[in-house]
């Protein structure tokens, strides 16, 4: 039944329903921080989006904080509410459009090794971030948008206080596939802190095992394109497997991407 309601909610994800307005929501989802880190609370000041025509929209005004950490394993945080329908979808104006537009607080904060420290965005670096992507949203259309954080590549953890220099990753739900799988020691039992990674020719992305349910422990959110899958795990020296070129095309849900830890 849990597996079931899981690719249900991915599904959803994926397709939305329509109306005769276009409706926008922002995701964000995070890349796994280095195993010390406990919280990265970023806030948010404002998201946006841009039209073809240089035009921008206002989505969210209102200064919220988020936990990144909890966004991992295939957890995702809404960066959009509608205060008027209690959901994330924002209601826009239909069109093409050329970015995603985030504005963070200077000051935010790091939690590592149960120690709270400032993270601080430097002078030089922006707080307003134009993230490029072209999208159209058509009338009656539910889309979303993803925006993948990367901890390790945006914080400079030799800093003292720590430095903030956002890398992002953004892309369409539409455009993206979905892996899932579990990762399990020799005896069976689930291996919570696996660090579970998808390569490509270009680039790289992971995820962590953290118990999505108990069907699946991990859930890779990727754009289309082809991937080597493989698992790792601190205390362990062997996954039983790689999964070489997996291709991953637009709304595909591929399940069972399993590894055993040695």
């Amino acid at each position: 039944m849990k597996k079931n309601a899981l690719i249900v909610i991915i599904l959803f994800l994926i397709l939305g329903c329509g109306e005769d307005k276009g409706k926008i929501k922002i995701w964000l989802i995070d890349a796994p921080p280095p195993q010390d880190v406990e919280h990265i609370y970023l806030t948010i000041m404002g998201v946006g989006i841009r039209n073809a025509e240089g035009e921008a929209t206002t989505l969210q005004n209102n200064p919220y904080t988020v936990d990144i950490v909890g966004l991992i394993g295939g957890r995702a945080g809404a960066l959009t509410y509608n205060y008027r329908t209690g959901g994330s979808f924002i209601d826009v104006e239909p069109g093409d459009y050329t970015s995603v537009l985030l504005l963070l607080a200077e000051i935010n904060s790091v939690v590592r090794d149960s120690v709270q420290d400032s993270l601080l965005i430097p002078e030089e670096t922006p707080v307003e971030y134009e993230l490029e992507e072209d999208f159209t949203i058509f009338p009656g259309e539910y889309l979303t948008i993803v925006i993948d954080f990367d901890a390790s590549k945006s914080i400079n953890w030799e800093s003292q206080p720590y430095e903030l220099t956002p890398s992002f990753r953004i892309f369409q739900s539409s455009t993206a596939g979905f892996i899932l799988g579990t990762v399990k020691d020799t005896s069976g039992a689930c291996v919570k802190i696996a660090a579970v990674q998808a390569a490509s020719s270009t680039d790289t992305m992971a995820t962590l095992s953290v118990d999505l349910d108990t069907t699946y422990s991990y859930c890779l959110i990727i754009p289309e394109g082809t991937y080597d899958i493989s698992a790792s795990a601190d205390g362990y020296t062997i996954s039983d497997t790689i999964y070489e070129r997996v291709d991953v095309i637009r709304d595909s849900v591929l399940t069972d991407y399993n590894f055993t830890l040695e």
